[in-house]
């Protein structure tokens, strides 16, 4: 399954669209929806979006930040794909991506939806 276009815009609703980089919550910079960057984005100052490198010192497009978003939902529903093992309908796999795309993969990873016994 895929992360809907509702899931995505509530994602991006409760995350907020910050087309330049901001300290997030824990004071990490962050830029798009809820992308924090890595060590080697800090270091370059740019971005690998879609196979191409980009700077965001002055900010992403929303174009870009959207496909960013795309870029980093696909993680979270490998994960919720690959570790639920019970039927979810496209709002509870919405919602599960959502929390994987917050907690990370190997958090989602600890406890597993399996079918109750």
């Amino acid at each position: 399954m895929h992360m809907s276009p509702h899931g995505r815009e509530l994602l991006e609703e409760w995350e907020g669209v910050r087309l330049k980089a901001y300290k997030d919550s824990a004071g990490l910079l962050t830029i798009g929806v809820g992308h924090l960057l890595t060590k080697s984005e800090l270091s370059s100052g740019k971005i690998n979006i879609n196979g191409e490198s980009v700077k965001y010192v002055n900010g992403l497009t929303a174009e870009q930040a959207d496909e960013l978003l795309e870029q980093d939902v696909k993680p979270a529903e490998t994960t919720v794909n690959n570790n639920v093992k019970v039927e979810l309908n496209q709002h509870q796999f919405d919602a599960l991506v959502s929390f994987t795309f917050n907690v990370g993969g190997g958090a989602f990873k600890q406890h597993p939806v399996e079918k109750a016994q």
